[in-house]
C-alpha cells in the first residue's frame, strides 16, 4: 500500500508510505506511514513511522524518527527539514519539527 516513484532505492521494508523519486531505503530499515522527499536516505537499521522526510535529507542507521499515534491530542508527525542529518542513533520524537541536524545518539523535539 505504498506509492514509490520511478528512480528509488528500496531494500527494507516500506508500508502505507509515498517516496519520491531518488529516496533510498536501505536493507533493513523501516518506513511506515511516512513521505519520504526526493534524494532522502534511510540508513539500515532506522526506523521512520508516521514522519515527513525532507528533500535530501539522511536518516543514518540506528536513528528512529516519529512513532504511532498513541490517542493523545498532542501527538502529531514528525517532520525532519531538507538537507538535514539525523545521526545515528538518534530519537526524533512524535510531533518534532527539525530544521537543524540532529547529532549521533541525541533526541529531538523536546
Amino acid at each position: 500500500n505504498s506509492m514509490v516513484t520511478e528512480g528509488c532505492e528500496v531494500e527494507g521494508t516500506v508500508q502505507n508510505s509515498v517516496l519520491f523519486a531518488g529516496a533510498v531505503v536501505a536493507k533493513g530499515a523501516t518506513v511506515e506511514s511516512s513521505i519520504i522527499m526526493p534524494g532522502a536516505v534511510v540508513e539500515d537499521g532506522a526506523e521512520v513511522k508516521y514522519a515527513i522526510i525532507g528533500e535530501n535529507t539522511v536518516v543514518h542507521a540506528g536513528a528512529k524518527v516519529g512513532s504511532e499515534p498513541d490517542g493523545s491530542e498532542e501527538w502529531n508527525v514528525a517532520t525532519c527539514g531538507p538537507g538535514v542529518e539525523i545521526g545515528a542513533g538518534a530519537v526524533i520524537k512524535a510531533g518534532a519539527m527539525i530544521y537543524d541536524s540532529v547529532p549521533a545518539g541525541e533526541g529531538g523535539g523536546d
